[in-house]
């Protein structure tokens, strides 16, 4: 039975002798609601994810933890004010890479870290119309920190 339930879940070119601890990461798998697809945790972690967001008023947007994203802002207008917060080192991959970018302007935008953390690089106070914005997490003497890049 268990060889069965091995096959059914093995990566391809995957051999069926790989110890069944090694093949069980591949058993919860995540589904996109949007394309239907589904990846273990290791292959969303090589994806990008986009989101989209239609915010009516000021927005906060938390990007999620370690997996590399494009927040795509769609507003029907110019929006006052916004935050964007990045994920804590504690919750971030080294190299991970989150975007934003908006159709229209904010004319006020606070970025920081969840619960506190470093962002190097010129500060972004407000976001320009169809302008995109990107920042990267390092490892800096074992404390991580984002990057404008």
């Amino acid at each position: 039975m268990a060889q069965k339930l091995i096959k059914a879940w093995r990566p391809i070119g995957t051999a069926l002798e790989n110890a069944l601890s090694t093949l069980s990461r591949y058993a919860l798998r995540v589904i996109d609601r949007q394309t239907g697809e589904a990846y273990s945790a290791d292959e969303l972690q090589r994806r990008t994810v986009s989101i989209r967001t239609t915010p009516l008023t000021g927005f906060t947007i938390l990007a999620a933890a370690f997996v590399d994203q494009v927040h795509y802002l769609t507003p029907a207008g110019t929006l006052a004010t916004g935050t964007f917060r990045l994920p804590a080192a504690a919750f971030a991959k080294e190299g991970q890479i989150v975007r934003l970018l908006s159709t229209a302007t904010q004319t006020a935008l606070t970025v920081n870290v969840l619960g506190g953390g470093t962002i190097s690089g010129a500060a972004v106070t407000s976001l320009v119309a169809n302008t995109s914005y990107a920042w990267q997490c390092v490892n800096t003497n074992g404390a991580g920190a984002w990057i404008r890049i």
